[in-house]
């Protein structure tokens, strides 16, 4: 019979070991996708956007990805779960999400999203304090008295807001924590009234606490002497 010809059981037998290769070759395909893309988006609302933009890590490893402040970036990255973050954002900027989880599927492209605000930067004038007074001078061992701090500001401008603290280095609970401005015309006075009872050369310090308008600094410390009651 034909189907017994040596010719046709040699035919049948190739074609059968190339379907079962071809076969084989269908699990195990190197051509098949393994890995997907991650694209990262950011918006950003506002006054005063990042101007350097942003950077978005990937699982907390690898070279981090620049992203602009508005618009988009994609990283390849295995099938499988990741976690995005959103770093390098100005101090006056933030972020409601700043990791986010992500799925990845082999061949396709998962996106995620940041949305960033952004508040006016408010420059602050800079202020200037200083120690005026601290009579009497010198003071008796647990007598009062009273500190005069003035603080200005540039070109015969004055904060008006804000608070001063007034310490001694050797006895630091005593003293103001938060005396208030009192506004005068070209500046404002802070007064604090104090006793110390150790009795030596005190170093005194004055610090302005800043406002909305002005930045807060620190008065060239001055030495106040206590002395020992009379006998």
């Amino acid at each position: 019979m034909i189907l017994d010809h040596p010719s046709f059981r040699l035919t049948c037998g190739l074609l059968a070991a190339l379907a079962s290769v071809s076969r084989c070759g269908d699990g195990t395909d190197s051509s098949e996708p393994v890995t997907g893309v991650i694209q990262v988006a950011v918006s950003t609302s506002g006054t005063d956007p990042d101007p350097d933009g942003y950077v978005a890590t990937l699982d907390g490893t690898g070279a981090p990805l620049s992203l602009p402040d508005n618009g988009s970036a994609s990283v390849n990255a295995p099938a499988g779960d990741h976690t995005v973050e959103l770093n390098g954002l100005s101090s006056n900027c933030t972020v409601d999400a700043a990791s986010q989880q992500v799925t990845v599927t082999a061949g396709d492209t998962a996106t995620v999203s940041f949305a960033v605000s952004c508040t006016a930067i408010v420059m602050k004038a800079a202020s200037f304090v200083g120690i005026i007074a601290a009579v009497p001078d010198p003071s008796t061992s647990g007598e009062t008295f009273r500190v005069t701090v003035v603080i200005a500001g540039e070109r015969g401008t004055r904060p008006t807001g804000g608070t001063v603290a007034v310490s001694s280095n050797l006895e630091p609970d005593v003293g103001c924590d938060a005396a208030p401005l009192t506004p005068d015309v070209n500046e404002s006075f802070a007064t604090c009234e104090m006793s110390l009872t150790t009795v030596g050369t005190h170093t005194l310090k004055a610090t302005y606490s800043g406002d909305a308008e002005f930045e807060g600094n620190t008065a060239t410390p001055v030495e106040h002497v206590v002395i020992a009651p009379a006998p």
